[in-house]
């Protein structure tokens, strides 16, 4: 199952450097596993997938 990210490569860039990260390795790797990773640590407690709006599942992916 291909997760969507709920952040954006300038919403993660805003936060952290990615030396050696390519655009591409960020948003087709990194940031779609973060939000797999999310997802299945929150949905026993909470429906998911989340809503592209949500500022917790974009702030944890970021920091995931």
């Amino acid at each position: 199952m291909a997760a969507h990210p709920y952040a954006s490569y300038a919403q993660f860039t805003q936060v952290y450097s990615i030396s050696g990260l390519s655009q591409a390795q960020l948003e087709n790797h990194y940031l779609p596993a973060a939000a797999r990773y999310i997802d299945s640590r929150l949905s026993p407690a909470f429906t998911a997938p989340f809503s592209s709006n949500n500022v917790t599942a974009r702030d944890l992916n970021i920091h995931a």
